[in-house]
Order: structure tokens, then C-alpha cells, then sequence
């Protein structure tokens, strides 16, 4: 799905969240898999998830202007996909040919 929401700066950012839910969750943890602290509440669970998200957009926004203008991102994805149709197409060509 290839929409205005898909991809881009929110891409990735919930691994952060996830990453802040496993931080939080450390004080008063008895050993590395317990999230005891976790369960026990799941407000205040999703809020740690929420902080962890918010931080990984600002860093996501962060990284998208060190590498240039909203229009450079776009061509930039544009050539990607492009590339990547190319070589499907290629497979397929060679698929057929060999069959």
C-alpha cells in the first residue's frame, strides 16, 4: 500500500516505541524477559510506546532533512521503485525464456 501515510518519516519510528516500553519497563525487573512492570498497567504501558514513537519521528524527521528537500526524498523513493520494477521484469523475461 502505497499511500500518503505508508513509508517515509513514520516509517520505523515503532521500533522505538517498543525499544521505550522495554527501557521503562527495566526498573525493578528481576531478570532480561520479565516485563512485569509492564503488564501491570496498560496505560501507562501505551503511554511509554507513545513517548518511545514521538522520539523516533523526531528522529526520523531529523535524518529526512539531513538528506535533502521533500522533493530529493520523493525522487529519490521514485528511482528506487523504479529499479526494483526493472529488475522484476527482468526476472521475468528471463523466466519465460528459460521455460
Amino acid at each position: 500500500m502505497n499511500g500518503p501515510i505508508s513509508g517515509g518519516i513514520t516509517e520505523g519510528s515503532g521500533y522505538y516505541g517498543l525499544a521505550a516500553i522495554y527501557l521503562f519497563s527495566r526498573r525493578g525487573a528481576s531478570g532480561f524477559r520479565d516485563f512485569s512492570m509492564a503488564k501491570q498497567c496498560a496505560y501507562r504501558t501505551l503511554s511509554w510506546f507513545m513517548i518511545g514513537t514521538s522520539f523516533g519521528k523526531a528522529v526520523n524527521i531529523t535524518d529526512s532533512n539531513k538528506n535533502g528537500s521533500r522533493q530529493m526524498i520523493n525522487l529519490n523513493r521514485r528511482i528506487h521503485q523504479n529499479l526494483q520494477t526493472q529488475n522484476l521484469i527482468k526476472s521475468m523475461q528471463h523466466h519465460l525464456v528459460t521455460r
